[in-house]
């Protein structure tokens, strides 16, 4: 069941991804976290609404997509923690907090409770949106600062929130972690990276050398360097299209791709140079949900969501969601600190040389089940 999962929200994610790209420069979102947002909403949607979120959700018959989303969810669990290998020890903390909240006082249907409880782990959050949006939205917001320990503060921005919300989905996403393999720091120097119009810029650009730790594939149009992070069960990938075929690239990424690209990467060893990067996104993801086919669930008066509660008609207001992603010589890092144990020693080795100098498509996947928990763009490394 993980495999059809992971299939699914990888085209969820690249569905989703093209319909942020027309909005965005750089940006990063959680696909992982959209499935079980869209997936909690769901255990309490009816008629074309629940129809809608099957199609959006690449739902196929046979596909108990609650039941994957489970069991992904309780080997992503286990990635946070102290890791190591024979040169280096640090810790892996992964933060994906998702919730659903309703208004206080509203009757739930138990089939609704069952299935958050069941495979969620969750219920509904309830704050009074109707006598007092404010305290709701501040509620909201200490929630997710508290899950994610302050690395994101202020997930729903004032005036989203007013007294006729009735239904919001929350998402939160961040990832602090070593590389299994580090840049070296001495080698990092400021170098071109050719943006889309040809117009060059010179981020910090970083190099790691390694006969066996990092991963590489080639195909037609695209290059792709899969960079493990200690414990080598998460993973960073850089797509980084050919020269003048970003575009092109870009607009044939699908959730079959996404997954090929996966299964091309193998061990090569290589002389790497990526340029630093790191950017948070905010976003409110209900309109770009409403485009690629979610609109029902959004709009009053058409939203099904009798599942949930007889008192009244429920729609879903907004899901904002934030993300932070970043690359530097550690990993992907926001106060994460790394222990030497033993140097690496040198190996004489040929090293195939690859420079990612031009916009790419990154991911964080999970190697096991094939997850994209993090998928977006980046365009100008220096934004």
């Amino acid at each position: 069941m993980i495999a059809p999962t992971a299939l699914a929200n990888s085209s969820l994610g690249t569905t989703l991804y093209r319909a942020l790209a027309t909005r965005n420069g750089n940006f990063v979102f959680s696909p992982y976290e959209v499935s079980t947002g869209l997936a909690m909403a769901g255990a309490g949607a009816n008629g074309p609404t629940a129809d809608q979120f099957d199609v959006v959700q690449h739902v196929t018959p046979g596909l108990d997509l609650d039941s994957g989303l489970n069991s992904i969810s309780q080997q992503l669990v286990g990635r946070s923690g102290e890791q190591s290998n024979d040169e280096r020890r640090g810790r892996i903390t992964l933060e994906l907090p998702t919730a659903l909240w309703g208004q206080k006082e509203t009757r739930l249907k138990e089939p609704f409770l069952d299935t958050l409880s069941r495979f969620f782990g969750t219920g509904i959050r309830l704050v009074d949106f109707r006598s007092d949006p404010e305290a709701s939205r501040r509620a909201m917001n200490n929630w997710v600062r508290g899950q994610t320990h302050n690395t994101i503060e202020e997930l729903v921005p004032r005036g989203t929130i007013t007294d006729v919300t009735r239904l919001v989905i929350t998402a939160a996403a961040s990832l602090r972690a070593p590389w299994d393999v580090p840049f070296d720091a001495g080698r990092s120097r400021p170098a071109p990276f050719t943006l889309l119009d040809g117009q060059t810029v010179n981020p910090i650009t970083m190099n790691a050398q390694s006969p066996d730790g990092l991963l590489y594939a080639k195909t037609d149009g695209w290059e792709a360097v899969g960079m493990p992070y200690l414990g080598r069960q998460l993973e960073m990938v850089v797509v980084a299209p050919d020269a003048g075929r970003f575009a092109d690239v870009e607009s044939r990424f699908d959730g079959a791709e996404l997954q090929r690209v996966i299964t091309l990467l193998r061990p090569t060893p290589l002389d790497l140079r990526l340029p630093r990067f790191g950017f948070t996104t905010q976003q409110n993801l209900g309109d770009a949900l409403v485009e690629v086919g979610a609109s029902a669930a959004f709009t009053p008066g058409e939203a099904d969501f009798s599942g949930i509660t007889d008192d009244e008609a429920l729609s879903i207001s907004s899901f904002p969601q934030q993300t932070f992603l970043s690359a530097d010589e550690e990993g992907t890092t926001q106060g994460t600190a790394t222990q030497v144990i033993r140097r690496r020693d040198q190996v004489s080795i040929t090293l195939t040389p690859v420079s990612i100098a031009r916009p790419f498509i990154v991911m964080v996947i999970d190697r096991s089940t094939g997850e994209p928990i993090f998928l977006g763009r980046v365009l100008n490394p220096t934004s």
